[in-house]
């Protein structure tokens, strides 16, 4: 089993591939040279490549941070087309695609649905013994593993290493 998160951004979107479980593959797309449509059809690209090479044997699953309806700024309108996008591309690859909310994801990771980003990054440290060069890609390594737990419990494997809040955090997709 394969699942990808994905943590889209327009200057930094982080890609985390677990592999039954195990990290496979990292990266950061990053856009800073980039604008409009181009930095779009960029990101999109390489998502694209990551979903070819790893979303082939049906036994997919791409996770994505939902959008913030908080979030500010010049970007957000920029932002919110590049995930509309995304769905267009899973949907014409038929990749299966989960959304999950910021708060589920820092819940899950940290305990707390309003943590920052950066107590995130050090969590998945702490937690789980991996060490990203960036916040974008530990976003999307909690996204995955939150994902792979929900796929895992849903089978009924027993995780005995699960935390209380880490339960709570996925309990809503288990059904």
């Amino acid at each position: 089993m394969v699942v990808i998160g994905i943590d889209l951004s327009l200057t930094g979107t982080g890609i985390v591939v677990l592999d039954d479980g195990r990290l496979d593959f990292c990266e950061t797309i990053k856009t800073r040279q980039r604008r409009g449509i181009d930095r779009q059809r960029y990101i999109l690209d390489e998502i694209t490549a990551v979903i070819n090479q790893y979303g082939s044997n049906g036994n997919t699953f791409i996770v994505l941070e939902g959008p913030s309806f908080a979030s500010r700024g010049a970007n957000v309108h920029g932002l919110f087309e590049l995930f509309g996008m995304v769905k267009l591309l899973l949907d014409d690859k038929a990749v299966s695609c989960q959304q999950i909310p910021p708060s589920k994801l820092k819940k899950f990771a940290t305990g707390k649905g309003n943590a920052p980003k950066s107590v995130v990054l050090k969590e998945v440290y702490r937690k789980w013994h991996q060490n990203f060069d960036d916040d974008n890609q530990a976003d999307a390594f909690v996204l995955a593993y939150l994902w792979d737990t929900v796929i895992r419990l849903r089978r009924g494997e027993e995780l005995p290493g699960l935390l209380a809040y880490e339960r709570e955090a996925v309990q809503d997709y288990l059904t």
